[in-house]
């Protein structure tokens, strides 16, 4: 009796969280995600340089979107980003960014089950600031990210979000566009999923 009972309560919760993410809802995200890694970064003032930093970084980035048909969301992300750089000497690196853009995901349906791979890309422009010592730099950003993840939907319209994130961005100095950091990232992200 209790394998019966049992079995009608899994296949009553399976139902329950069958993903919404058909054409018409909307989605809400709030990822955040910290990261400890490796970055190359190339600083250019007219002569090329090029080094090696370890990193550490927070990023917070909500996101409201539409799905457009089922399983393809579209949206508008605003990533806000602080991180800290240290170089192959010791010097330390402070740099905040914020910056507003278009993204665009597809979910794969996997069978209705509960959990769900996706594909994401997205651009962004912002601004940014980098601090180093007393000496403190403005710039305008530019980016991209591409990536994917799995969401699993422990209820019908709430996922827990899993993501891998390659991010590339360009960094220009307001004062002289010349002067350009340009970033590349890899990211583990984690985030909070609404589809209403």
């Amino acid at each position: 009796m209790r394998i019966i009972f049992t079995t009608i309560c899994l296949l009553f919760f399976t139902s329950l969280v069958s993903a919404q993410i058909e054409q018409g809802k909307f989605y809400i995200n709030a990822q955040s995600g910290i990261s400890f890694n490796s970055v190359n970064s190339e600083f250019e003032t007219g002569s090329y340089a090029k080094s090696e930093m370890k990193s550490k970084q927070f990023t917070f980035a909500p996101s409201i979107g539409y799905f457009a048909g089922d399983g393809l969301l579209i949206g508008l992300s605003v990533p806000y980003r602080s991180q800290k750089n240290e170089d192959e000497d010791g010097d330390e690196t402070k740099s905040n960014s914020i910056s507003f853009g278009p993204f665009a995901r597809y979910y794969f349906d996997n069978g209705g089950s509960k959990t769900k791979p996706y594909l994401h890309g997205g651009l962004g422009v912002g601004a940014s600031t980098t601090q180093s010592g007393s000496n403190k730099m403005e710039y305008r950003l530019s980016n991209y990210e591409l990536g994917g993840g799995l969401a699993i939907f422990f209820h019908k319209n709430i996922a827990i979000d899993l993501g891998l994130i390659y991010s590339n961005s360009t960094q220009k100095y307001k004062e002289d566009s010349d002067v350009k950091l340009k970033t590349k990232n890899l990211a583990f992200n984690v985030g909070f999923t609404f589809c209403l």
